[in-house]
């Protein structure tokens, strides 16, 4: 965020035609963003630190309506990281042959009665 506490106008990305560019201001483009995000769509890392950015300072613009937008896609993206970061905890825990949920192991003896069923 800029911090200046005013209205700030996002930077214009000239990476890519202006008919091709994201504006962060318009709920349309925001709408994009968050499928994305959810839908898993394959977004190269530098975009997705450039949008982050353009995220940070819709932060700043006073809008409610574009700060809660912002903030959904923000959480939206930092959930799909947590889930990744899981799965990717989850399989590392299987490659070295280890649980990956919790394991009650019970072992029953031929001929002989649980505790308490014992007469």
């Amino acid at each position: 965020m800029t911090g200046g506490g005013g209205v700030s106008k996002p930077k214009e990305t000239t990476d890519a035609p202006a008919d091709e560019q994201i504006n962060m201001l318009d709920g349309r483009d925001r709408a994009v963003v968050c499928r994305a995000i959810k839908n898993r769509w394959p977004v190269p890392d530098e975009l997705k630190w450039k949008l982050m950015g353009r995220l940070d300072e819709v932060l700043d613009t006073g809008d409610p309506r574009d700060i809660t937008s912002a903030g959904r896609i923000i959480v939206a993206a930092e959930q799909q990281n947590q889930a990744d970061d899981h799965l990717d905890r989850k399989e590392q825990r299987l490659d070295d042959g280890q649980p990956t949920e919790g394991l009650t192991i019970r072992v029953i003896r031929e001929n002989q009665l649980p505790d308490d069923s014992a007469s």
